[in-house]
């Protein structure tokens, strides 16, 4: 087929698409699709690059391909190709880390505290500026993705910082095992052996041993191993700082006498993070991505991931990745499109709970919070309702206006409003955190 033909062809599948009310950002990226000469029998369509590619194959392949066959009048196969993007160095090479095996961009002032983590952050700030002095060993445990190896790096970076000729190792638990499987498989080279607890014992001064739960059944060696290098360590006011997704009681295949020693440093936990932690964290990373971020987007995220800060973390990196090769801006709009299949479910809120909610935590009745005049505590209290609406659910400014009895201007603007105070006013971020905590528990 000619590209005169297939431009042509193709013009005709916009408009087709047009019609079936898919949202705007959708439509520019569709846009971006260039068509080009096909073989008979074929409209090929070439993508900016592969990810728009896969996006727009795994999203709308087969509405395409039905509303080709009708624009065609007849049967013809759609081909998605993509631009092939310029060499680039491997990621091992880009990603390199330091020698110490530590990652620089795992601080804490790269950390967000909140009342989940407190305890275990303080405690890891106090081990980095005194290593052996007290909380030794200090023991962090935490459900996955809750930030227990950031603060092991964290502690090994600000070692690092204060005290440059620190000895520090960092060794995931199942890598320690590995390492000492080896040696114990090298028979009779002694020196092998010899090797690996000089490493462990003799030349560090501070051991991050991360996943200590990883050590299961047949590591009884390992761990007889580790106790031997525990000991010796902790008798010289070595520091030792220990990751596990459960608390050593919890451990089964951990013996007593290593369970005791832990129980003689701190026990400290990392919960999941509260709304407001959660919404500082995408902030964060989003203000280290250089990639602004609405606050009714972080809203949105943060409800949704509750749990996991490694999740909220991949949530933002795929909006940023939409955004960066797609060319678009980051809304509510486009960040409920481009996460709605790898984002929990939403709780069951719906708009009158919102309401409800909101007029009971400002004393005010549903009637005047619906209908009421221009008071100012009325007025900022609808304000906050339709806010909550709009991040809280899917429903669209005139859905939200109807509620309200309003037309779609007065809903936009009132959110606009919010999300500018909520910026700014302590009061009314705290006024949206607990409303929200009422709606959504």
């Amino acid at each position: 087929m000619p590209q005169a033909e297939s431009k042509d062809l193709w013009l005709r599948l916009l408009s087709a698409l047009a019609g079936r009310g898919i949202s705007r950002h959708v439509q520019d990226l569709l846009g971006q699709l260039r068509p080009v000469a096909s073989p008979a029998g074929k409209l090929t369509l070439r993508a900016p690059n592969p990810f728009i590619r896969d996006w727009i194959q795994d999203n709308y392949g087969a509405l395409l391909a039905d509303l080709l066959a009708d624009a065609a009048d007849g049967p013809l196969a759609l081909d998605l190709l993509a631009e092939v993007p310029p060499t680039q160095a491997p990621v091992e090479a880009q990603a390199a880390m330091p020698p110490s095996g530590l990652n620089p961009d795992y601080t804490f002032m790269a950390f967000v505290l909140g009342k989940s983590n407190e305890l275990v952050f303080s405690a890891a700030q106090a081990v980095a500026r005194q290593p052996g002095a007290g909380n030794n060993p200090l023991f962090i445990y935490g459900d996955s993705g809750l930030g227990k190896t950031h603060i092991l790096h964290a502690i090994g970076n600000e070692v690092l910082r204060l005290r440059p000729k620190a000895r520090v190792r960092l060794v995931n638990g199942e890598q320690f095992m590995n390492e000492y499987i080896a040696v114990a498989h090298a028979g009779k080279m002694i020196e092998k052996r010899e090797e690996f607890r000089r490493k462990y014992r003799e030349e560090c001064d501070v051991l991050l041993l991360d996943d200590i739960q990883l050590w299961r059944g047949s590591a009884v060696e390992t761990r007889h191993e580790f106790f031997l290098t525990f000991n010796e360590l902790h008798e010289k006011r070595r520091q030792i700082v220990i990751t596990s997704d459960r608390p050593p009681s919890d451990l089964p295949d951990l013996e007593e006498r290593l369970k005791t020693r832990f129980h003689h440093g701190l026990l400290a936990d990392i919960q999941p993070p509260a709304y407001e932690t959660r919404m500082g964290i995408l902030l964060k990373k989003a203000e280290a991505l250089r990639t602004p971020l609405p606050d009714e987007v972080a809203a949105f995220i943060a409800e949704r991931v509750r749990k996991n800060v490694r999740e909220l973390e991949g949530a933002l990196h795929r909006l940023v990745a939409v955004h960066d090769l797609m060319g678009l801006p980051i809304t509510l709009e486009m960040a409920q499109d481009a996460l709605r299949n790898i984002l929990p479910p939403p709780p069951v809120v719906n708009l009158d709970s919102i309401i409800e909610q909101t007029a009971r935590y400002f004393d005010i009745s549903l009637d005047r919070l619906i209908r009421g005049g221009r008071l100012k505590r009325i007025a900022h209290g609808r304000a906050v309702a339709m806010y909550l609406c709009r991040t809280l659910t899917t429903a669209s400014f005139p859905e939200i206006g109807a509620r309200f009895e309003k037309d779609h201007a007065t809903v936009m603007y009132a959110c606009r409003k919010i999300t500018r105070a909520v910026e700014g006013d302590l009061t009314v971020r705290r006024e949206i955190a607990e409303i929200r905590a009422r709606v959504t528990s």
